[in-house]
């Protein structure tokens, strides 16, 4: 078990804390996946921070709390001038955004919630992005402010691991909640600068049909559902971008990914670089052996909804493209096939 630095927000007090997970555990040998970004900096250099998050953590099973909360956030919001939601994924540390903005949060789960929750933070918690110039103003509000309610502030660097672990601080008396940094998207190992995006992709000729994780290996066409409020269906992707070249679209749904510690993860890839390839899922890990690299070729990355195409990086030239009887291969790149929903 690893012991870590973290510093207290109200005391200003260091103090050691355990974690789950062992932030500097080697990655297996075989795992290709970029640790470096372009200009060779690694998550251990350590990088530049590029912004900070802002999450406040309470028990959602006491209705007080829960009101509490939600109070205290609006007056945060309003005291800071809060532009609403953010436009950019929770996963990004959007550097040349210069404005405070919330994640998306839906307060009807705060008011079903019966069991105690698990995840990175334990327990329920909302988040606010904060610019670096905005960081002491939002950091001194919640010195103040912040009551009863429990709250962390974190770096972004893409090192999600780091930032939300040794670079992270927290309040006075902040719980030993059950906390797991497995829980966090993507990025997990970085590289410094890595983002990745959660999505769905349906035809644009057909909206009712969204690229999805069929069976064990094997991707297709299926049902769309319900999909903004059924996160982690088989329809739900993740788009990472370790670097501009190193891309990949990963299903969201198999129980372990985002460059987990186990090196897990199943991503988009062809069966072969020949057109009417079958379209699987295959190890992420794998980079080319596996022809796992890919992307989104359409507009503004977080436009809430664009057409475009599903572009295989290691076989050039070709994208993801519907087939025969609910299949999805291999063919001729065209912009006007998929339908991309960005969720966060």
């Amino acid at each position: 078990m690893l012991k870590i630095w973290q510093l207290d927000f109200d005391t200003m007090k260091i103090s050691l804390l355990p974690l789950l997970v062992v932030v500097g555990a080697q990655r297996d040998g075989s795992d290709v996946r970029p640790t470096v970004d372009a200009n060779g900096v690694s998550c251990s250099s350590p990088p530049p921070i590029l912004s900070y998050h802002v999450h406040g953590a309470w028990n959602a099973r006491n209705v007080t709390q829960s009101r509490v909360a939600r109070t205290t956030f609006d007056e945060f919001a309003k005291a800071l001038d809060s532009m609403g939601l953010c436009p950019h994924s929770h996963a990004n540390a959007a550097p040349s955004y210069e404005h405070i903005c919330a994640f998306p949060f839906d307060w009807g789960v705060v008011e079903k919630a019966t069991n105690e929750s698990s995840g990175l933070f334990g327990d329920m918690n909302h988040a606010y992005f904060i610019p670096p110039a905005l960081y002491v103003s939002a950091m001194n509000w919640w010195r103040q402010h912040h009551g009863d309610l429990h709250y962390m502030m974190h770096a972004n660097t893409g090192c999600e691991y780091e930032d939300h672990s040794v670079w992270s601080m927290v309040s006075n008396n902040y719980p030993k909640y059950k906390q797991s940094l497995e829980g966090l998207w993507c990025c997990k190992r970085g590289p410094p600068g890595c983002t990745c995006d959660m999505v769905t992709y349906s035809l644009a000729a057909s909206p009712d049909a969204c690229l999805s994780y069929t069976e064990p290996m094997a991707i297709g066409l299926g049902p769309c559902r319900d999909t903004p409020k059924t996160w982690g269906s088989v329809a739900t992707w993740r788009e990472t971008n370790y670097t501009s070249t190193f891309r990949q679209v990963e299903v969201y749904a198999t129980p372990s990914g985002g460059d987990s510690a186990d090196g897990a993860g199943l991503c988009l890839s062809p069966e072969t670089c020949t057109a009417g390839a079958p379209v699987r899922a295959l190890p992420c890990r794998d980079g080319d052996a596996s022809r796992t690299r890919a992307s989104w070729r359409g507009g503004t990355r977080t436009t809430v909804r664009e057409r475009g195409a599903l572009a295989s990086d290691s076989c050039p030239g070709y994208c993801a493209v519907p087939g025969d009887n609910a299949t999805v291969v291999l063919g001729a790149c065209d912009e006007d096939v998929w339908t991309r929903l960005y969720l966060d």
